[in-house]
């Protein structure tokens, strides 16, 4: 099918940067779950314990067709730190059964 993808480190991006590069995913994200808040989206990639947030697009064609939205949290457990990674992923209706 020929699907590239472009990882980015949403976390190191300059803050105006940030902002445009959250309205992108913002939008792509209610495409694939259009129940989906704003605030909701917000609070997934701006979470307060996270050391970093790994954005990865899925393009075909040169259209964005999927993102896969990776926080990874640094919390405390037994005085010791531990490492969670969560996942909010999507692809577009079109684009899935297709392999």
């Amino acid at each position: 099918m020929g699907i590239t993808e472009k990882m980015v480190d949403f976390s190191k991006l300059a803050s105006d940067h940030q902002q445009q590069f959250f309205e992108t995913m913002l939008a792509f994200d209610q495409q694939i779950f259009p129940d989906s808040s704003k605030k909701e989206v917000y609070d997934f990639v701006y979470d307060v314990d996270a050391v970093s947030v790994q954005v990865v697009h899925y393009y075909h064609q040169g259209q964005l067709i999927g993102q896969n939205i990776i926080p990874i949290l640094k919390l405390a457990l037994n005085g010791k730190p531990i490492f969670v990674v969560s996942s909010r992923a999507g692809i577009l209706p079109a684009y899935r059964r297709g392999n």
